[in-house]
């Protein structure tokens, strides 16, 4: 992908979230560059996605990577 391509991409997946950390850790990027800042890491949002995930994995609620490709693929592509 070019850089054009690339800022495409990006200006289209944030166009579609909703999710607030994913916003606040890309705003923080932008504007400060890495690393993230201590909120975001720290922000009880990303604990409790950290969890939940942890809790899959704990409960075998897993997927390929092939697999989640080709879930992400079809969401984008909706």
């Amino acid at each position: 992908m070019n850089q054009t391509e690339i800022k495409q991409e990006i200006q289209t997946q944030l166009d579609s979230t909703n999710d607030d950390t994913i916003l606040e850790i890309v705003y923080d990027i932008l504007q400060n560059g890495l690393p993230i800042s201590d909120d975001i890491l720290n922000s009880k949002s990303l604990k409790a996605s950290i969890d939940r995930g942890l809790q899959d994995i704990k409960h075998g609620r897993l997927i390929s990577d092939e697999k989640a490709n080709k879930e992400i693929d079809e969401w984008l592509n909706k």
